[in-house]
């Protein structure tokens, strides 16, 4: 248990990881380049034939772009679709097995370039490996994705039907958003106090509900916070995690408290509409505070 929350934890807790980019390689003719989300060339001779990714958001978006079939190994808690949970699991919380790695010879890794550690990715860069960085920071940022990975893996059409379906569900996930925006607390885990700054995904994907992140003026994508400064914010609304045994902060006012599903809310995937549209419909029409669980299935 407590090594889903530190996975979940180190994939919103953002590395600080130098943009430089790799090292010169000379692209073959006709290559497939695109570019990743950190602005590195990510280019091959033709389309990837075997693919590792090295976060759970990432086998979501290799399988939505229509690549499932070329994965060979996935990052733990690759738990959707329930393919991916037949594939070998490579690293963890200890960093990348780097001769396992090796011997599964992939042409193209996908990692999250702020829940990997920065010794790996460099690795792999050195090593010659074809590496996409995903670092879906704005909603639309997850379609971009989708459309580069198809193109990496030759799979463009389903994958720009894949962006096609995600945008339309992300306009279609709150027809009726709060009104005027509900000042909210984005609580991440509770021990440290962990919420987002104005820098995360998690801003828009609220906002879409109609909600406003009290923190939303401190910079940054994470930070730790204070009950004083908790409490002096006086939010209407409390989202949290709700992992096993994760309950809300107590505060003396309780506002509404929403347990979120960390499978879609801890992930910039294309299944973050449906995370969305469900946290839409646990919003009352009345004021009166009360606490919902939402899960993949509201």
């Amino acid at each position: 248990m407590r090594a889903l929350l530190l996975s979940i934890l180190v994939g919103i807790w953002p590395g600080l990881v130098a943009l430089a980019s790799d090292h010169d390689r000379t692209t073959p003719p006709h290559a497939i380049t695109v570019t990743d989300d950190t602005g590195r060339t990510v280019s091959l001779g033709a389309p990837a034939q075997r693919i590792i990714t090295l976060s759970p958001h990432t086998t979501e978006l290799v399988f939505a772009a229509g690549a499932g079939d070329r994965l060979v190994a996935v990052a733990p808690y690759s738990d959707y679709p329930p393919r991916a949970t037949g594939l070998p699991s490579i690293g963890g919380l200890g960093g990348l097995d780097r001769e396992q790695l090796l011997a599964l010879a992939p042409d193209l890794v996908v990692a999250w370039n702020s829940g990997n550690r920065p010794a790996d990715l460099a690795w792999l860069a050195d090593a010659g490996i074809a590496l996409y960085r995903s670092e879906p920071w704005a909603l639309d940022d997850i379609a971009d994705n989708l459309i580069a990975l198809g193109r990496l893996a030759g799979s463009n059409k389903q994958a720009r039907q894949a962006a096609a379906r995600y945008r339309q569900a992300l306009a279609d996930a709150c027809p009726h958003p709060a009104a005027p925006p509900l000042p909210t607390f984005i609580q991440l885990a509770a021990k440290p106090l962990l919420s987002v700054g104005g820098g995360h995904w998690l801003n828009q994907a609220v906002a879409r509900a109609g909600l406003h992140n009290i923190y939303a003026d401190q910079s940054g994508h994470a930070l730790v916070v204070g009950e004083e400064s908790l409490r002096a914010a006086s939010p209407a609304v409390l989202l949290y995690l709700a992992y096993p045994g994760a309950t809300p902060v107590p505060l003396p006012d309780p506002p509404l408290a929403i347990g979120l599903d960390p499978a879609l809310w801890a992930r910039p995937g294309p299944r973050l509409p449906a995370g969305i549209a469900a946290l839409c419909r646990a919003l009352p029409r009345s004021p009166k505070p009360h606490a919902v669980t939402l899960s993949a299935g509201n």
